[in-house]
Order: C-alpha cells, then structure tokens, then sequence
C-alpha cells in the first residue's frame, strides 16, 4: 500500500501542532503516512493542490475555515450547521468537508463549566463559530464580540466590568497569542474584573500558555488552553480519515 498523504492548510500554517502531533502518531502506530504544512494565502487552487501532492485529507485552520466550504463537493451535517469546515476528507476525487472543533471544545469544556451558563465569546471566525455551536448544545448563553461588530454583536469596548460579572465563562476564539506575531498580543478586556468566579478558556492551543490565561490567572480565575480541544479534534479527524 502506498504512503498516504496528509496535510494542514492555512495562513499562517506553521503555528499549528498538527504536523508534530500525526508524526508522533504515524511512528507510534506504524503508520505508512505523512502530514506537511501548507501556507496557502486564499483556497481557490485547492483541488489542484491535493491532486498534485496526493493528499488523502487536511485539517483547515486560520483564516480558511469559512472560506474553503465553496471549493468542496459535500459538506456534513455538523459542519454545514456551524458554517465552517475545519477537516476535509477525499473520498473518491469528492472533497468532503467535517468539523470536529465543536467535538472537540465540547469535550473539554464540559469537565470545567460547573454551573456557568452565560458567556463571553471573543472573534467571529471558524473557531468562534464552533465555540457557539458547542455552547448552544450545551444551552450557554453567550454574547460575541467582534472588532467590527455586526447586528447582535458587541464590540470590545462594550466589555464592561458588570458584563464580565454576569459572564463567568469567557472563550478566546481569536488567533490573539498565537505562537508567531501575534504571541504577545491580547484581547482588550477590563482584567480586573476577572476573578475566581471565572473560567477562562484560551482556544489557542500553541503556545500551551498564552498572555490572555496569564493575566487571567492572575486575578485567579481557572484557565484552560486550547491544547485539550486540539487532542480531541484530530483524533475524531483521524477517526473520520481512517474511514476513507
């Protein structure tokens, strides 16, 4: 059986864990396969490049998770629900699209949400969008907050110390503190309206601390990085490439 081919698109693609995470796989498991990162700027030459590199599936990350849904030939249920794709699987030439972010933001939140039912949601991209279906399935209020909010949206200057109050659940869903330039870079928030009431949840998952959970923590709250969410999501992608 030949080497099977996998990949990660996305712009920037080389802050994502997921290359070392299926190398280590591959060896542990003897697997005949491999998994490069591709910085691709827009997805429009897609079916070119899986055609050229003979790819059996990706992972999508940053910022194509939106986009990529009009250059696939099926997209499942859960993904066609949240409005973005952040796995493809190649099944006979179709490109067919998957989430597996809203599993796996499920999954780690639920251990640590206690009694919270209201939130803060911070970015409206592909993360985002999986964070807000998972907290509807969970029946978690939330409110989003966007640089250029939209209709039901609020902007980072609405963040008020009564909101954070009320809101005992606050998830990053932006790349602010992603390993690269964005490292040292946070949300703007009125920190000290963060206390022990608080669970702070950081979908960035490279580096395993970021700035925002450090400052958060500082004023006591529980926070958890995005390294659990992304163990959850690519072993449910491997699971769904296994069955190509």
């Amino acid at each position: 059986m030949p080497t099977l081919h996998f990949a990660i698109i996305g712009h920037p693609a080389q802050h994502s864990a997921s290359a070392a995470f299926f190398a280590e796989k591959f060896s542990k498991e003897h697997i005949d396969a491999d998994y490069q990162k591709l910085d691709i700027a827009d997805v429009k030459g897609l079916r070119e490049l899986i055609a050229s590199k003979h790819l059996r599936g990706l992972n999508v990350t940053i910022p194509h998770k939106v986009a990529v849904i009009e250059q696939l030939d099926a997209v499942m249920p859960t993904a066609q629900a949240v409005g973005a794709v952040n796995v493809i699987s190649v099944e006979n030439g179709k490109l067919i699209g998957h989430n597996t972010d809203v599993l796996g933001f499920s999954e780690s939140l639920k251990p640590l949400i206690g009694n919270r039912k209201k939130a803060i949601v911070l970015g409206t991209g592909g993360a985002s969008k999986a964070v807000r279906a998972a907290l509807e399935d969970l029946k978690v209020e939330f409110v989003v907050v966007s640089r250029n909010p939209s209709e039901h949206q609020i902007g980072y200057a609405d963040i008020t110390p009564a909101l954070l109050h009320s809101h005992t659940l606050v998830v990053n869903a932006t790349p602010l503190g992603m390993a690269g330039d964005l490292v040292n870079e946070v949300p703007q928030l009125p920190y000290d309206a963060i206390s022990a009431e608080h669970l702070i949840f950081d979908v960035v998952h490279t580096p395993a601390q970021t700035q925002f959970m450090k400052l958060a923590q500082e004023k006591g709250a529980t926070v958890v990085g995005g390294r659990t969410m992304f163990v959850k999501q690519a072993e449910e992608t491997w699971k769904i490439w296994q069955q190509i």
